[in-house]
C-alpha cells in the first residue's frame, strides 16, 4: 500500500469498533512511521450503525446508497483532522464500495483487496489493474 501512497504520514481508519480497539492497523502502521487516526466515540457508533444498524450492510439494508455517503462523511471527518487517505478495514466495507465507489477525493484504501494481492503475489501470479 506505501507504494502507491509513498508519501502517506497519516491514514484514518474506518473500521469495526473490536478492530480500532484491538489495535493492529497502528501497529503495523507505526513500524512504517504512518499515523493512524481514529473516529471519535460519536463516528465511531456512526461506522458501527452502518455495518450493523438496523438499515445497516450486515442487516441488508436496501439504501446501500445512503449507506455509503455515511462512510464518506466520516472518512471526511477524519480527512479534516488530517489523514491524507482513508483504510477501509472490514469487509462489509469493502463490499459496499465495491458497488457503490467514493465520490470524494479522499484515497481510499480497501484492506480486503490489499490482503487479496498480496495472495497473489506470494503464489507467483501477475496483477491486473482496473481503470477506475
Amino acid at each position: 500500500m506505501l507504494s502507491r501512497l509513498p508519501r502517506l504520514k497519516r491514514i484514518g481508519l474506518l473500521a469495526t469498533t473490536g478492530t480500532v480497539q484491538y489495535g493492529m492497523y497502528q501497529r503495523a502502521f507505526r513500524a512504517y512511521d504512518v499515523g493512524v487516526l481514529v473516529p471519535d466515540p460519536t463516528l465511531q457508533e456512526q461506522v458501527m450503525l452502518t455495518i450493523y444498524g438496523p438499515s445497516g450492510i450486515k442487516a441488508g439494508g436496501t439504501d446501500l446508497q445512503a449507506t455509503s455517503r455515511q462512510i464518506e462523511l466520516g472518512g471526511g471527518v477524519l480527512h479534516n483532522a488530517g489523514a491524507e487517505a482513508l483504510l477501509l478495514a472490514c469487509t462489509e466495507l469493502s463490499v459496499l464500495f465495491a458497488h457503490y465507489l467514493p465520490t470524494s477525493s479522499i484515497p481510499f484504501v480497501d484492506a480486503a483487496q490489499l490482503i487479496a494481492e498480496h495472495v497473489v503475489l506470494l503464489a507467483g501470479g501477475q496483477l491486473r489493474r482496473k481503470n477506475i
